[in-house]
């Protein structure tokens, strides 16, 4: 019935929005004016809407916004930062004045950002086979390292006590940290040096990662407060992350993993792992097409 329906001029649907991630946080709203209850869920009323669906070859076209109010609690979910799981979105769909009640499944993907207009909330979803793209040819031919920092290519063993420990923060003022172990290592000595102080810059584009909540950031900084490209000394306990971690204090404990550069001096110096380099370094400078060679 609700396809005979759907081609009449007698359309009334009402709308089921399911939002859900894999750390079972589960929010349903309906298009109507009173509670439903589906598949043993209720759907409480909320003043929601969808543009319609694009049917279009181009998956990345294929973009469906939902419209809900700011003070809605799955616009808040995105008021700080965008939630560490990925958000998404599974739309069901009605007629009012269908005998059969019958529900289909109208439209399924994820959450992709967010934009807020005045008092309303615009959530930018992308349809599910979005989630389904295959990377293809993916190396280039580039003098930075292409691996992925500690993957199978790179080899580079990141859970050795020098380039990951535990820190207990004693300051949180937004995105800057402070420990006492990010200047000194609690497990590990330099042979070289003979010193467990960290070099300065060794955390930096690295992550840290919050174990009581699994939410990660990354590390754009590691030095004093004068933030410079690669601060020179040792020992240094500050860092600076890219975005600020909701609920974070001082006396809160978190890993912290380090970072690559990517270029070949880093691959060498700290990680004595030139072997495994993943970029191309000696590529000439000079196009031989456009520059003239002399003997």
């Amino acid at each position: 019935m609700y396809n005979t329906i759907e081609a009449s001029t007698e359309i009334s649907p009402i709308e089921l929005y399911r939002f859900y991630n894999s750390d079972g946080t589960i929010k349903t709203y309906n298009s109507g004016t009173e509670n439903i209850t589906y598949l043993s869920e209720t759907y409480r009323p909320e003043m929601i809407s969808a543009s319609d669906i694009e049917l279009t070859d181009e998956v990345e076209a294929r973009t469906l916004n939902v419209q809900v109010p700011r003070k809605s609690s799955i616009a808040g979910l995105f008021l700080i930062y965008a939630p560490i799981d990925q958000v998404w979105l599974t739309i069901y769909r009605k007629h009012i004045n269908d005998p059969d009640t019958e529900y289909v499944t109208y439209w399924t993907g994820m959450v992709a950002g967010i934009e807020y207009i005045q008092d309303n909330a615009n959530l930018i979803c992308k349809p599910i086979d979005t989630a389904f793209n295959k990377i293809g040819l993916w190396r280039t031919y580039a003098s930075k390292c292409q691996h992925m920092f500690g993957d199978i290519r790179c080899k580079v063993n990141i859970a050795l006590p020098q380039y990951r420990q535990v820190a207990t923060l004693t300051s949180v003022n937004g995105i800057q940290l402070e420990s006492q172990q990010f200047g000194k290592w609690t497990a590990f000595t330099d042979s070289g040096t003979g010193s467990d102080l960290i070099p300065n810059g060794w955390w930096t584009t690295g992550y840290i990662e919050v174990p009581s909540t699994g939410e990660v950031r990354m590390i754009t900084y590691h030095g004093d407060d004068i933030q410079g490209a690669f601060p020179v000394g040792y020992g240094y306990s500050k860092l600076t992350i890219l975005t600020a971690i909701n609920g974070l204090k001082a006396g809160d404990t978190v890993n912290i993993i380090t970072g690559c550069f990517k270029d070949l001096v880093t691959c060498d110096v700290k990680f004595g792992n030139t072997v495994n380099y993943g970029g191309f370094p000696f590529i000439p400078l000079n196009n031989p097409f456009t520059y003239k060679i002399t003997s």
